[in-house]
């Protein structure tokens, strides 16, 4: 019997990886950032994505759970929102100067809505109505006229 034998270097793709790509997924970082961090060729995590569907969907779970996280937190920001923090305050003694007891004290903020968060949801939720626009005109002699158009509705 005549087998044929599997040439280049043994797979790097294993299962093990799974928790380091998890956290860097929910760190934010992009497939190039990951694949680099792995140890491993940009076009060798895509292809790994190809051949092992349950990676491709894994690794699409985990970005997932971010995107919404940041949305949450991108909502929040634009509409406003109230916050707690707890925070320990030392009693010093008056007479002596010395620390005499702590406590601990839950602040509550108010943040107002941002007007940076608001902009970026409306140009990302409805493009054609609130994102800024640049056009550009170089039908005139050469020369190259940009007009900016804000068709705010």
């Amino acid at each position: 019997m005549n087998e044929e034998k599997k040439q280049g270097r043994p797979t790097k793709y294993s299962k093990k990886l799974s928790p380091k790509i998890e956290k860097l997924c929910k760190a934010g970082l992009t497939d190039k950032d990951i694949a680099f961090l792995i140890d491993v060729n940009e076009d060798t995590f895509h292809e790994w994505k190809k051949k092992h569907p349950e990676f491709s969907e894994f690794l699409k779970e985990a970005k997932n759970i971010t995107d919404k996280d940041m949305e949450s937190s991108l909502r929040k920001r634009a509409t406003g929102c109230t916050t707690r923090e707890t925070k320990v305050v030392r009693r010093i003694s008056k007479e002596t100067g010395t620390m005499e007891d702590y406590e601990e004290v839950t602040i509550i903020k108010e943040h107002p809505p941002e007007t940076k968060a608001i902009e970026k949801w409306l140009d990302n939720r409805n493009p054609d109505r609130w994102k800024n626009k640049v056009e550009v005109d170089n039908k005139h002699s050469g020369e190259i006229g940009v007009k900016i158009i804000d068709d705010i509705k």
